[in-house]
């Protein structure tokens, strides 16, 4: 992950982002060597998973989406990810 942070393209290593100007999105796929491309302000991005190739991408985001729903019932993915980052488990997203 070092490369990463340090902004250099790893070979077909996709992320799954959770994005501050996305609001209506709930997370998004992107190949690694796009984000400084497309997203220039990366501090405005959370980096939720990483997989090789695209398919294990698809895959990581079903595992997300099950653990979130076993845990809440529902599939606000955001809320849900936004409620662990700050520790703040009390209670299920509305």
């Amino acid at each position: 992950m070092r490369s990463v942070q340090h902004g250099k393209p790893v070979r077909d290593l996709y992320l799954i982002l959770l994005r501050e100007d996305q609001e209506h999105n709930q997370l998004e796929i992107m190949k690694q060597s796009f984000l400084y491309t497309i997203l220039p302000d990366t501090d405005s991005v959370l980096v939720v998973g990483a997989a090789s190739g695209r398919l294990e991408a698809m895959d990581l985001l079903l595992e997300i989406t099950n653990e979130v729903y076993r845990a809440t019932g529902g599939a606000l993915l955001r809320e849900y990810i936004l409620k662990c980052q700050t520790g703040d488990m009390t209670q299920s997203p509305s």
